[in-house]
C-alpha cells in the first residue's frame, strides 16, 4: 500500500476555510452595525412622538383646569362635542358613573375624540395628540366647570383660623393621551395620566 505524501490542495482548502470564515464574520458584524443603526433611528422616533404626548399630558391638565375657556398659547385645541367635556353635565363637572353611555375603554378613538390638536410643521414631522377623559371621580360641591371662570382662580385653600384647610372633595382625573405621526401612525406613544384637581 502506498501512501500520498502529496499536500498541494490542502493550502487553497485552509485559504478557502478562512475566507469563508472571514466573510461569516463580516456578515454578522455589518448586520450588527444596521440593526444598531435601525434601533437608534427607531428610539430617536419614539423620543420625538414621546415628546408630543407628554405636550398632550400638559394641554389636557390645562384643559381640566381652565374650563370651558381653555386658551392654551400656540395651542389650536379642537374640541368636537362641548357639551359632552364642559356642559353641566359633562364629563368635567360630574362623576363618571353619571356620563351618558358611560365607557371607561382606554382605547381612544381617533375619530371621536374629547379634544385633539396637531403639532410641527413639516409633512412627516407632524403628530396628531388626541385626548380622551376616561374617568372622573369626587365633586367639589357648588363649582360647576364650564361656567367660564377657571376652577382655581378663587383659590382651593382657605385660612380657617389656626390653620389652613384644602377644598373636602377634589376631583380626580383619569385622562388617556395618544400621539402618533401624521404619515405613519404605527409611530405612536400612548399616556395614562392620573390628575387631581
Amino acid at each position: 500500500m502506498r501512501i500520498l505524501k502529496n499536500e498541494e490542495g490542502i493550502a487553497l482548502l485552509i485559504v478557502l476555510i478562512l475566507t469563508a470564515v472571514a466573510l461569516i464574520i463580516s456578515a454578522g458584524l455589518l448586520y450588527m452595525v444596521l440593526q444598531s443603526t435601525r434601533i437608534t433611528g427607531s428610539m430617536n422616533r419614539y423620543k420625538t412622538v414621546y415628546e408630543a404626548a407628554t405636550g398632550g399630558a400638559n394641554v389636557a391638565c390645562e384643559l381640566v383646569n381652565a374650563g370651558a375657556n381653555p386658551n392654551i398659547p400656540g395651542v389650536t385645541l379642537n374640541i368636537p362635542n362641548i357639551p359632552r367635556l364642559f356642559g353641566p353635565a359633562g364629563k368635567l363637572n360630574v362623576p363618571a358613573t353619571s356620563w351618558v353611555g358611560y365607557n371607561q375603554s382606554v382605547d381612544i378613538d381617533t375619530a371621536d375624540p374629547d379634544a385633539w390638536f396637531t403639532l410641527g410643521g413639516l409633512q412627516n414631522n407632524q403628530y396628531t395628540v388626541y385626548i380622551k377623559i376616561i374617568d372622573m371621580v369626587g365633586n367639589m360641591s357648588g363649582v360647576v366647570r364650564g361656567a367660564g371662570a377657571p376652577l382655581h382662580t378663587s383659590g382651593v385653600v382657605q385660612n380657617a383660623g389656626s390653620g389652613i384647610t384644602s377644598a373636602n372633595s377634589p376631583r380626580l382625573y383619569t385622562i388617556e393621551v395618544l400621539a402618533q405621526n401624521t404619515s405613519n401612525v404605527l409611530e405612536r406613544a400612548r399616556l395614562s395620566i392620573l390628575y387631581m384637581y
